[in-house]
């Protein structure tokens, strides 16, 4: 599933946040952590903890061993005016 996100407004958010989940093998996986039922996010239908963001803007977001796309994922989602994000649903 791949949508487009708009911001009310430049200064407002999504209505959701991230956060990395590692495996045993000391993979990072991106996972929302909350989605308000109200927000951009809930109105398309992320979910907490079920959706997995595999790409962002087009830009795959693979199991990493280091959190290496910690900046381009908090600009995208917390500083961007329009974010499309990939997700994965178990």
């Amino acid at each position: 599933m791949s949508e487009t996100f708009n911001k009310v407004s430049a200064t407002g958010t999504y209505g959701m946040e991230v956060s990395y989940a590692s495996d045993a093998n000391g993979k990072s996986y991106l996972y929302i952590l909350y989605a308000d039922k109200n927000s951009p996010a809930g109105k398309k239908g992320l979910n907490r903890g079920d959706d997995e963001i595999v790409a962002i803007n087009g830009d795959a977001i693979s199991p990493m061993t280091a959190n290496t796309n910690v900046q381009k994922v908090t600009n995208a989602i917390y500083n961007s005016t329009s974010v499309t994000l990939q997700v994965r649903r178990p």
